[in-house]
């Protein structure tokens, strides 16, 4: 799926990388960088693999086939 960290509304708390305690791993000595260095490294990554770069979202189609998907359930935008 184009989007990874969608989460379902059947599952309301799911265990993911977003609930997790981190704490342990913060105390064992893992440091985390400012989110400017990883982004600014990512587009670094991404500037020298030589493959089309990086783009966020769905494609247009499959954006349409979602939404369909999703007012045929009965939602609406």
């Amino acid at each position: 799926m184009g989007l990874p960290l969608w989460i379902p509304q059947e599952n309301p708390e799911p265990r993911s990388m977003l609930t997790a305690d981190c704490r342990r791993a913060l105390e064992a000595g893992l440091t985390l960088r400012p989110p400017d260095e990883t982004v600014r490294a990512i587009r670094a990554w991404d500037a020298g693999r030589g493959d089309p770069p990086l783009q966020a979202g769905l494609a247009p189609e499959r954006e349409q086939e979602v939404l369909a998907a999703w007012r045929a359930r009965g939602s609406t935008p």
